[in-house]
């Protein structure tokens, strides 16, 4: 029998004893640090029969298999201590997942592949900072920034009071603004931004947009002026004052 002939034979009875070809796809997204279990040949309705082959496999990763069955149980040694194999199923428990850990899994059973895992482990979200800037062209419009510290696939939302802001919004990895008119009512109110990705969110505090609000580096200009007007009143009541004092002596003596 010649090697082609004996492959097509090979292939064939290798079908037939798993029954099937379709292969089910799963993307899995994960953070650093925690756990994924990959799941069991129960989610290929294939039944396992003790004298088939099964190999649990990441692709293009040498000595890329991960846990194998044929007539006994073996796990790759360096997925060992954090690795746990259910003979039952034939899933697989990974735990303190490292963005190494990213990539293509396959069950295979008598070398056909039935079950495709996408893994992707990815960072948790830092929380965000909201900040208020005037806009340095003299408008009068307001920038919030909403800083989230590198993270281009962040998706990043503005809220008001609660409820999602749309309006004019540039984004880059570290930090997006939303362009706000401070004159619009409708604009002037509690702000927070949402920022998140595939596996979790985070939401900052709180900041109040409000016209009659004074910018700290501005208040102790607004003090002086203040007090200018407080002194000025002053001088003009006493002048007052002296003026009616004056105007009483002259009417006394004229009487």
């Amino acid at each position: 029998m010649t090697p082609l002939v004996f492959c097509t034979v090979f292939l064939c009875v290798a079908i037939s004893a798993v029954g099937r070809t379709e292969v089910t796809t799963y993307h899995i997204y994960r953070s650093a640090g925690s756990s994924v279990l990959f799941p069991g040949l129960e989610s290929g309705t294939v039944k396992f029969k003790e004298d088939m082959i099964h190999e649990l496999r990441k692709i293009d990763e040498p000595g890329n298999w991960l846990a194998q069955f044929h007539g006994g149980a073996m796990t790759r040694s360096a997925y060992a201590t954090r690795g746990r194999f259910f003979h039952q199923n034939k899933s697989f428990l990974l735990e303190r997942l490292t963005k190494e850990d990213s990539g293509v899994y396959e069950q295979r059973v008598n070398h056909v592949t039935l079950i495709q895992v996408f893994l992707s482990v990815i960072d948790p979200v830092p929380r965000p900072t909201l900040r208020r800037q005037e806009d340095d062209t003299g408008s009068c419009l307001l920038l919030l920034q909403c800083l989230h510290s590198g993270g281009d696939q962040y998706n990043v939302t503005f809220l008001i009071n609660g409820e999602t802001m749309d309006g004019n919004v540039s984004k880059n990895s570290n930090f997006s603004t939303l362009v706000l008119n401070g004159t619009n009512p409708q604009h002037w109110g509690n702000y927070t931004c949402n920022v998140s990705n595939l596996i979790d969110w985070k939401v900052s505090g709180e900041l109040l947009v409000d016209p009659r609000g004074i910018r700290e580096e501005e208040l102790p200009i607004y003090l002086f002026v203040a007090g200018l007007g407080i002194y000025g009143a002053f001088l003009i009541a006493q002048v007052l004052w002296s003026l009616e004092q004056l105007n009483g002596k002259y009417y006394r003596a004229n009487s």
